[in-house]
């Protein structure tokens, strides 16, 4: 989930909280350093945005703006130290052109650090392309793989349907759009064991030819992977607008839906055909990509808002994890287990956006590393939702949520380029 989207759960997400903990003090903080900017109070403004860092320092945002402002207040080495602090996150900026920073132009250290944040720019990894799909405008999110069969399904946002993509290329309607009043399709999960192929679906602005009272309804598809027959969905329309942007298959068959804009998780039952909220809680603020343990225990979770999430399927208990020093794991999407408590990570909400591999302990209390796999490779620079297939994770390249304007809409002279799936090499 990309671009105006993004920005909405974002937004959403800032308003949600029910308890007063350091997300939701860094964003009031957040609020009142740009008032009291807007005002003329920059070292007021500048006062409140290291506070707010201070209770997130993983958040890149309030560290340029810290910049920004000791720069404009003449305060180099603290303009200087915080450039640094960005920088040390593996982001990059370009403050040589910024006016805000003329006055460091000529400081040795400030060029050193523009150097530092131009390193950051350098491209990491080495992805592989597989399978183009023509209709870019589709807009595609989900992917699975049918390992028995070696076809893909990708599901699109825009057109309401899903593709298959057979082993040897060839790419077709499997679930023709709009067919059993599917909406917008997201997140994909295969469920081998039982024989279905799942779609976690939203009606979002960009989806199109909603029926009235359709925006803002989101529900689960359950579809057999054979032959595209409808075996089973259920909708929550319950007057929020809501958008399950991906899901996750426990052991038990059962599965689990994140919802991006509501601190909600919810859980759909296949014998029973509910779905229905498994937990909600203050410390969710825009939920993306759920994975479930082997054991069926726990659940993990990207937060593009805060970071990693674990829930206790159990006691429905809620970690945030800490995120290592010198490192941001803000504006995560597609989040999918790697195997020996590894996870592969697509973070598009930062620049540059990457591809990560985080390292847990056994326990999944602790980020024990964050390895960068993939950053600032031409062509493959918007990346979405993926899947683990063999040594592989496999993922949309190219998801194209910019060109669209924020009421769904596709932007003036915006051009599309095929839907590209690739391919990088993690063991």
């Amino acid at each position: 989930m990309k671009g105006a989207l993004a920005v909405a759960a974002l937004v959403a997400a800032s308003t949600s909280a029910h308890a007063e903990d350091a997300f939701t003090r860094a964003q009031t903080l957040h609020k009142e350093a740009i008032a009291a900017y807007k005002s003329g109070k920059l070292a007021e403004a500048a006062s409140d945005f290291e506070k707010a860092s201070a209770l997130r320092p993983d958040q890149p945002s309030y560290k340029l703006s810290l910049a920004t402002l000791d720069a404009k207040l003449g305060r180099k080495a603290e303009a200087i130290r915080f450039l640094n602090d960005y920088a040390a996150l593996g982001l990059r900026a370009d403050v040589q052109s910024d006016p805000d920073f003329a006055s460091l132009e000529n400081d040795p250290a400030f060029m050193a650090v523009v150097r530092r944040l131009a390193g950051n720019g350098k491209p990491v990894g080495a992805p592989e392309a597989v399978v183009t799909v023509s209709d870019g405008e589709a807009l595609y999110e989900g992917i699975a793989f049918d390992k028995p069969t070696s076809r893909w399904f990708l599901g699109s946002v825009r057109d309401r349907k899903i593709v298959v993509v057979s082993a040897d290329g060839k790419a077709s309607d499997f679930v023709p759009a709009g067919r059993d009043g599917v909406p917008g399709v997201f997140g994909l999960a295969m469920d081998a064991k039982h024989n279905r192929l799942y779609a976690a679906v939203s009606a979002v602005e960009q989806t199109q030819n909603l029926k009235t009272g359709e925006l803002g309804s989101a529900g689960i598809f359950a579809f057999d992977p054979k032959t595209g027959a409808l075996v089973d969905k259920a909708i929550v329309s319950d007057g929020k607008k809501r958008v399950f942007g991906d899901l996750a298959v426990a052991p038990d068959g059962s599965v689990y839906l994140t919802d991006s804009l509501n601190p909600q998780i919810f859980r759909y039952t296949p014998s029973t055909h509910e779905l229905k909220e498994f937990v909600s809680s203050g410390k969710f603020h825009s939920l993306q990509g759920p994975v479930i343990s082997t054991d069926g225990k726990r659940l993990i979770a990207s937060d593009y808002s805060v970071g990693i999430q674990v829930i206790d399927l159990g006691n429905k208990s809620v970690t945030t994890l800490q995120t290592p020093h010198n490192t941001t794991l803000l504006g995560i999407d597609g989040f999918v287990n790697a195997g020996s408590d590894s996870f592969i990570a697509v973070q598009n909400g930062t620049d540059p956006q990457r591809i990560l591999r985080l390292t847990l302990d056994s326990g999944w209390h602790k980020i024990k590393s964050v390895q960068v796999l993939m950053a600032n490779v031409e062509g493959k620079d918007e990346p979405s939702l993926g899947t683990v297939a063999g040594d592989y994770f496999y993922y949309f390249a190219t998801s194209q949520w910019d060109r669209f304007n924020d009421g769904g809409s596709v932007k003036k002279d915006a051009k599309f380029e095929p839907a590209l799936i690739a391919r990088l090499k993690i063991r």
